[in-house]
């Protein structure tokens, strides 16, 4: 993924409009963004924890988007990219509902686990750290698009930070925490 902004990877057995259409609505000369559907690991089997697991929708971008190309892209483009984010887990999480099961030994799984393996987000950091957005489970009346926009200020603002972040397996996890409207770290031991 070096010379890529932006990459959306799929499960290859889940069909959207959107991925297709994806790279096109975010296209510029000089981006360049990788779709690609992918057999998911889930299927053959893995084991760790239940926020590592890999989303069946990821969107990852990458440290050169925010280094070069936003700087020359301007603005309007980084709208237009959270909007497409914004879109793809809506369509996944809300239109489609999809949410995979997983199956454990007694005591493995945290039954009120609030987080979504559909989809997430991560976002290098300027450093090379990785932020990952825990994604909530559908649930009436949540509303995606503003924890995407969320997410993606938090990524803009701190991408030239040195602030220090709990790092879980080369990712600092976060999610949105819905009475203050912010992006939080998330510690293994807090369980939500």
């Amino acid at each position: 993924m070096n010379n890529i902004h932006i990459t959306l990877i799929h499960d290859c057995n889940i069909e959207s409009e959107l991925f297709n259409s994806f790279a096109s609505e975010i296209k510029n000369d000089n981006l360049r963004v990788l779709v690609k559907g992918e057999t998911h690991p889930l299927q053959d089997g893995m084991a760790c924890y239940e926020w590592l697991i890999p989303p069946l929708v990821l969107a990852y971008i990458a440290k050169s988007y925010f280094d070069g190309f936003l700087k020359e892209a301007g603005k309007d483009h980084y709208t237009a990219l959270k909007n497409m984010i914004s879109k793809v887990g809506e369509d996944v999480l809300v239109k489609q509902r999809i949410e995979p099961r997983l199956y454990a030994t007694e005591g493995k799984l945290n039954p009120d686990n609030p987080y979504s393996i559909a989809f997430s987000i991560i976002s290098e950091a300027h450093d090379g750290k990785k932020f990952r957005l825990l994604v909530p489970k559908y649930f009436d009346g949540v509303n995606y698009s503003e924890i995407v926009n969320e997410f993606m200020d938090f990524t803009y603002q701190h991408h030239f930070d040195t602030d220090d972040y709990e790092i879980s397996n080369g990712f600092i996890l976060l999610h949105y925490n819905f009475p203050t409207k912010k992006i939080e770290s998330v510690s293994f031991a807090k369980g939500t």
